[in-house]
């Protein structure tokens, strides 16, 4: 979850970091814009709001929720 200090360069180190180590999804919840950026290692990275819904059965079996429940 970002803070209000973050800086997108600090945040986009990490997530180089973390795919780069290994990790196959790394999410960035911003409850300021109520969105969620998805990244994996060799994709583009995509952003769902409010109204879309966040399926990582891939990574969760089982694991779907629209994107405002995690706001709410």
């Amino acid at each position: 979850m970002l803070s209000p200090d973050d800086r997108p360069s600090d945040v986009r180190t990490k997530v180089d970091e973390y795919l780069t180590c290994g990790t196959g999804l790394v999410l960035v919840v911003d409850p300021g814009e109520q969105t969620v950026a998805a990244h994996r290692r060799g994709m583009p990275s995509l952003t769902f709001g409010v109204d879309d819904t966040l399926d990582l059965d891939d990574v969760v079996p089982g694991f779907r929720c629209l994107v405002r429940e995690i706001f709410e």
